[in-house]
């Protein structure tokens, strides 16, 4: 395998340039620079034109070199709802300037989503499978302002066990949030959790009533031509209430369990690639900072009305790095190292609903986690290099990964403490068939664990 990584990465192009519209995309960085005096985008039904030009960053009356235009056109291929994106240089009026044709073929406004995932271990015989499905719209209201809906389904097959859940997302974004291109995203989301049995302990329960509300906030500042700095809040809300059989064919409440959370994350991202579904050069650098907290009231009906307070402060750092280089003509290598440090306080409070200031017990955990994980995938572009995406796509993806994770506890029970660390390390080898068109997304995903 590291032979196989080394050879591809080597006979890989190494140069990220190549595209269609040659008289645009020139790999010499000494061409000269192009005058645009004017911007027309062409092909946009739905999408607007300030859309487009916002996620450009391009200014009518500035100069750009061949390989800045490169950069602009492939931020427009990343929007979700544009397909494919082409660039002409027209002349101008005058010498020396020249008009600039954007050329785009949309999405359609509503879109479908479907994902089935099959994975199985070398620890266990039985295979799970999760499969969702997301359908949804989008509209454009105004010149930089976009309202969104989707709902979302799954269904999870589990060692035995089966989980339904459903989800409803309700969106608004803007753009070009006061005059310097900042996208603006607020979403509001509700969902609904089935599932047949829920471990507590040692005993099983069944679980329903399992209702989240969320609410999101996104600011994404540019910083540059492939600079961002994303700043998201989230916070949750969740209620649930797991019932337990008492004799055959009744059901009493024994646990109702009140959530919150809430988290907030800055991420500084750096992002050259040609597309957000199937990218096949460029790179991708990001570095996370979140922190946030949650708190849970677990009230255990049937067992004496006792209460469990739990509260959780959370510290995270992420970062990831991501290369996809073209590899002969249909072919593609892509690269991709994650890594992440987190930090997570517990405080556990044992007590009766009566006496809430005497608790029976107390606890103190302070969890610290390091994760490191790497990817090599092989990618096949099943339709050839020359069909343009507004045919659509359709990948063929061999991925290995392997992962390396590491954790510690210091666990405090009343006057007792302890150190518990635990070291693991695993692989998953993937097949996955990737297809793409102008509405709908269709993945189809086979894993295996197992431990080297």
């Amino acid at each position: 395998m590291v032979l196989v990584f080394w050879l591809s990465l080597w006979l890989s192009t190494p140069t990220l340039l190549e595209h269609a519209a040659p008289s645009v995309l020139s790999t010499d960085t000494r061409a000269p620079s192009f005058l645009i005096e004017a911007i027309e985008v062409s092909g946009e039904a739905q999408v607007p034109e300030a859309v487009i030009l916002s996620e450009s960053l391009l200014v009518v009356g500035q100069a750009y070199r061949e390989q800045q235009l490169r950069l602009a056109m492939q931020r427009i291929n990343r929007l979700p709802y544009v397909m494919e994106c082409r660039f002409q240089l027209k002349r101008g009026s005058r010498r020396g300037a020249y008009r600039l044709v954007v050329d785009i073929v949309e999405t359609r406004f509503w879109f479908v989503e479907i994902t089935s995932n099959w994975s199985r271990s070398e620890q266990r015989a039985d295979t799970t499978n999760l499969d969702t499905g997301l359908v949804g719209a989008r509209w454009f209201v105004g010149a930089s302002d976009l309202l969104y809906l989707s709902t979302e389904s799954f269904a999870n097959w589990r060692h035995g066990d089966f989980d339904l859940g459903e989800q409803l997302t309700l969106g608004y974004s803007h753009f070009n949030l006061f005059d310097q291109n900042i996208l603006f995203d607020a979403q509001l989301t509700w969902s609904d959790n089935q599932s047949r049995t829920v471990v507590l302990g040692e005993r099983p329960f069944e679980s329903e009533n399992g209702e989240r509300w969320g609410v999101n906030l996104t600011a994404s500042v540019p910083a540059g031509q492939n600079h961002w700095f994303k700043l998201v809040g989230h916070y949750e809300t969740a209620q649930n209430q797991l019932r337990g059989p008492l004799d055959v064919g009744s059901t009493q409440t024994l646990v109702d369990v009140t959530e919150e959370s809430g988290d907030l994350t800055l991420t500084w991202e750096f992002n050259t690639t040609d597309d957000a579904f199937v990218p096949r050069r460029g790179q991708i650098w990001q570095i996370g900072l979140r922190m946030g907290g949650d708190s849970q009231d677990v009230r255990a009906l049937a067992q004496g009305n006792q209460v469990i307070v739990g509260e959780n402060d959370d510290f995270a750092f992420d970062f990831r790095w991501e290369l996809y280089r073209p590899y002969w003509n249909r072919h593609n290598m892509a690269y991709r190292v994650v890594a992440g440090a987190r930090r997570l306080d517990r405080d556990l409070k044992n007590y009766q609903s009566d006496r809430p200031t005497q608790p029976l017990a107390v606890g103190y955990d302070r969890e610290r986690s390091l994760e490191l994980t790497g990817d090599a995938v092989y990618a096949v572009d099943l339709w050839g290099t020359r069909r343009t995406r507004r045919y659509g796509d359709l990948r063929l993806e061999f991925k290995q990964r392997a992962a390396f994770y590491h954790r510690s506890d210091n666990v405090r029970r009343e006057d007792a403490v302890s150190l518990v660390r635990r070291d693991d390390h695993l692989a998953v080898s993937t097949v996955e068939i990737k297809y793409r068109n102008a509405w709908a997304i269709v993945r189809l995903r086979f894993e295996y664990l197992w431990r080297p």
